[in-house]
């Protein structure tokens, strides 16, 4: 495998594009040429586009086939289920441009979206990600997001990421590959892949800044079969279980980066908040907030280590009031809520 990459690598390396689209599709004969369609439509067309079909239940692959006659197109099959973090990652690993963005395969671009957000992540070495506001269509989900640039020490870049981000508004911006490095892979977990764009998007400010274009230049889709509606549709103890799972990947995630002090005081407030959803409304604080507000925090008790020591999600909290005075860490967070003791598998898949 590592020598068909490599051939693949140096195929893509010889137009000497500045950015790659990658599109994962799965079971998206519906939508898929629209999306498509919207990339190739770019102002900016110095572009490489690579389109990683799934094994999927339908005729996906048949109907991108077309797309190969354009120059700027490369589209694979896969023989097996990568799952949606594995055909992500597949996408990231065979893309060598500078930079690199990701369009789900039912999501649209404004035809300026390259030509406007490129600039910007050219301007700043220090920026690990460009992004504009985006606006949701379909299920009734008709709205737009918008989040403010998170800038500062890094530090600063948490607590704000912390504290009032959860849209995954960064996941559909551009990266800046050489400053963010293998940081770009996501990851899975026990609940259905359950909010890993945000902890991506978290990974990015832990690199450097996220810069906002402030203009509608991206539309997302909602779908019944999405994976995002599959956990609006979990019991509201599913719910708490996933939030506070999520939460302590957010604790395992800025613990391990190195030169974090995890006592810094702006960030133990930002991850109480966080998980309290104190400062903002994150994911679903209309049915959680009854269930967090019986939890407390106490500043002297705090995390030593949360992690194995490897990067990965440990099996079992070694500290049973990690998040202060309740019982979190041990019941709720680990054990029979990831898995049972089972370690989650969340490797590139390729």
């Amino acid at each position: 495998m590592s020598g068909l990459l490599a051939k693949w690598k140096r195929f893509f390396h010889g137009g000497g594009q500045k950015i790659t689209v990658c599109i994962p599709a799965y079971n998206a004969s519906d939508f898929v040429e629209e999306t498509i369609e919207s990339v190739l439509s770019q102002t900016y067309d110095e572009f490489l586009c690579i389109v990683s079909v799934d094994l999927s239940e339908d005729d996906t692959f048949d109907i991108v086939q077309p797309y190969r006659r354009d120059p700027r197109v490369r589209i694979f099959r896969q023989q097996k289920r990568l799952g949606w973090s594995g055909n992500v990652n597949f996408l990231f690993r065979i893309s060598t441009s500078p930079y690199v963005c990701l369009v789900p395969h039912d999501d649209i671009l404004d035809p300026r979206y390259l030509e406007m957000l490129l600039p910007e992540i050219e301007r700043n070495d220090g920026t690990s990600v460009v992004f504009a506001d985006l606006c949701t269509f379909g299920q009734g989900h008709d709205s737009t997001i918008c989040q403010e640039s998170i800038i500062g020490n890094v530090a600063q870049r948490v607590s704000n990421y912390l504290r009032f981000h959860y849209s995954a508004v960064l996941f559909r911006g551009i990266v800046n590959r050489k400053l963010v490095g293998r940081q770009i892979f996501c990851e899975s977990n026990p609940f259905e892949d359950f909010s890993e764009d945000t902890i991506w998007g978290l990974r990015m400010v832990l690199k450097g800044d996220a810069v906002r274009i402030p203009k509608v230049l991206y539309r997302k889709r909602y779908l019944e079969t999405s994976y995002h509606a599959t956990w609006q549709r979990w019991s509201k103890e599913k719910k708490l279980q996933a939030w506070l799972y999520h939460c302590a990947r957010c604790l395992e995630v800025v613990q391990n980066f190195p030169g974090i002090d995890i006592h810094d005081k702006r960030i133990k407030d930002a991850l109480q908040s966080r998980i309290l959803q104190r400062d903002a409304g994150l994911w679903h604080d209309d049915v959680l907030r009854e269930s967090l507000s019986k939890y407390s925090f106490s500043q002297e008790e705090y995390p030593q280590k949360y992690s194995n020591g490897q990067g990965g999600h440990s099996n079992r909290c070694r500290h049973p009031r990690m998040f202060g005075g309740t019982r979190i860490g041990q019941e709720k967070l680990c054990g029979q809520f990831t898995g049972q003791g089972k370690r989650p598998n969340y490797a590139c898949k390729s």
